[in-house]
């Protein structure tokens, strides 16, 4: 039960997930920030939290090898993503 359980919760997170990247992406596309003209604590905060989603190329976060199929097909999913390329630069601009 607990694992029908879990996947369920699983499959909502997949449905959901979508609708709130294209959130931030419309928010992003003014300023490139989710709050005014500069970075502020929200982009550090959404990007933290999508930095599983986006493997950013940055030296503290690699990832244990090897991923897991499931997970790597969740991964890949997103990989086009607009959002998940922002989490990336801001990886790459903000971390460096």
């Amino acid at each position: 039960t607990e694992i029908i359980n879990n996947r369920r919760k699983l499959m909502n997170i997949e449905e959901n997930h979508p609708v709130d990247l294209d959130e931030i992406e419309q928010t992003v596309s003014a300023t490139g920030y989710l709050v005014g003209e500069q970075f502020t604590a929200a982009d550090l905060t959404a990007a933290a939290l999508l930095a599983p989603l986006a493997s950013p190329d940055h030296e503290d976060m690699s990832r244990p090898s090897p991923i897991v199929p499931s997970f790597q097909e969740i991964l890949d999913s997103y990989s086009d993503n607009p959002t998940i390329a922002w989490v990336q630069k801001q990886y790459r601009e903000q971390r460096s």
